[in-house]
């Protein structure tokens, strides 16, 4: 009987450990999950910001001729221009009231 009891002791005690080992293990592999997500978002954050020059130096090249364009490259910069020449036409008093209006729009209260 004392012996039964000093092994459901023991069982105990090593199921025990076993489990806090298990939340160790657990907790690491949350905490490296979380560090993995903040990296690729910082990456992300990086490739969208290098895409962005990429665009503003290909626009710039097709805006000064230097940059031979295949038409759909080409297309897309004609619409580029269009939309900025259609957002520079406007009045700066309307294009003020349209962003200050859309601003309110977009508030959420």
């Amino acid at each position: 009987m004392v012996r039964t009891e000093e092994l459901k002791r023991q069982a105990n005690v090593m199921w025990k450990q076993a489990v806090d080992q298990l939340d160790e293990v657990r907790e690491r592999i949350e905490n490296s999950r979380e560090r993995f997500e903040a990296d690729l978002d910082k990456l992300r954050r990086e490739r969208d910001k290098l895409l962005k020059r990429v665009g503003d130096q290909t626009h710039k090249l097709a805006q000064d001729g230097t940059l031979p364009m295949p038409a759909f490259v080409k297309a897309t910069v004609d619409r580029i221009n269009r939309m900025l020449d259609h957002m520079m036409s406007k009045p700066p008093a309307k294009r003020a009231k349209k962003a200050g209006a859309k601003a309110r729009r977009s508030r959420v209260d």
